[in-house]
């Protein structure tokens, strides 16, 4: 009897011990309380309100209550009817509920997909692959290769800046995994050509991108690092790892100004991108700058209420200023800081 209770209480103090090690995180606590408000008040959210979908979807993975994907599928529903995200009629963001949508109402998903046509810019010529290349599992979905062709030699002949060009890079690139050839071999090479084309623009375009003021008109530097985040973990061009460590550095470095204008977004970006360079540096630094950033962002924009503030010197609730993508990157860090790999967080570098 000594031996089993010597045993028993061997065992308790491991599980003790664990626990005691296993890091703190007071995260997840505002991000429910923000979902749990945002369904509470807003009636209708929008296509700019992706990042809030895509938190429900993984807080109703992560808590087991399907309150949070029912919510997000009549979310989803809606604006399949009232204000589908066709590609040119909606804000600069590209569709990433495609697969969801198929599942929730193949009719109207095809029906949308059918009547869109090619955008008249780089950018958002990429979101259009992007919602074509999703259908590719879908029964007719033959029909719509045609318009990708099409899309891709548009391309060829039309002008874009940088960031146009990046996000070009990633929506082809994704779609070129979902697509028979020789569709995806066109869609690699137009990949190819966009990443030439910004790695040659990329040192100027950082040298005027603002480190923290954001502006509607303007891409922060944490903003196109995301983007290069993206890029990185799908081609692991060693060129734009080095891009997101030199950036997270500089939000490392710099902390940001206290009589500014600060948005959401902008903290979001930077918290995602000290989690990117930590998981392909694997250096403690980096997440130790991501919860220091995001320990700033809650004092900035939460304090004690459920919604933040839409910028630092503006108390009341704005989507436009990115709430939703902040909250997405302290849901990453919590996840990130309990090792939490059952539950995936959908990659935050939607911002274009």
């Amino acid at each position: 009897m000594k031996n089993v209770s010597r045993l028993i209480l061997i065992l308790a103090l491991a599980q003790f011990a664990r626990a005691a090690d296993v890091p703190k995180s007071p995260y997840i606590s505002i991000v429910y309380r923000y979902a749990d408000t945002m369904l509470k008040t807003q009636s209708d959210l929008h296509p700019y309100d992706q990042n809030l979908l895509r938190i429900l979807y993984t807080l109703g993975e992560l808590s087991g209550k399907p309150i949070y994907r029912d919510a997000a599928d009549a979310q989803l529903k809606w604006i399949l009817q009232n204000q589908p995200p066709i590609p040119g009629k909606s804000r600069p963001r590209p569709w990433m509920l495609w697969d969801r949508c198929w599942q929730l109402d193949r009719e109207r998903t095809m029906a949308i997909c059918r009547s869109a046509s090619p955008p008249d810019s780089l950018l958002e010529c990429g979101f259009f692959i992007r919602m074509l290349a999703a259908a590719q599992p879908q029964p007719d979905s033959a029909i719509l290769s045609d318009s990708i062709d099409a899309t891709i030699l548009k391309c060829q002949g039309m002008k874009g800046d940088a960031v146009a060009r990046l996000s070009l890079a990633i929506d082809s690139g994704g779609g070129a995994t979902r697509l028979p050839e020789p569709l995806a071999s066109k869609l690699r090479a137009l990949a190819q050509d966009q990443d030439q084309a910004f790695l040659t623009e990329v040192q100027q375009l950082l040298e005027k991108s603002p480190h923290w003021q954001s502006r509607p008109d303007q891409k922060s530097t944490a903003m196109i690092a995301m983007m290069c985040v993206s890029r990185y973990e799908n081609t692991g061009n060693i060129k734009y790892r080095d891009l997101i460590h030199a950036a997270a550095d500089l939000y490392r470095d710099s902390p940001p100004p206290e009589d500014a204008e600060l948005w959401p977004m902008t903290f979001g970006h930077a918290i995602g991108l000290e989690l990117a360079a930590w998981r392909s540096a694997s250096r403690r630094e980096y997440l130790d700058a991501a919860i220091k950033l995001a320990n700033q962002a809650v004092k900035k924009f939460w304090n004690d209420n459920p919604l933040p503030r839409s910028t630092t010197t503006n108390p009341k609730y704005d989507t436009i200023t990115g709430a939703d993508t902040l909250a997405l990157s302290l849901l990453e860090l919590h996840l990130s800081i309990l090792h939490i790999t059952a539950v995936r967080c959908p990659p935050n570098t939607i911002d274009r």
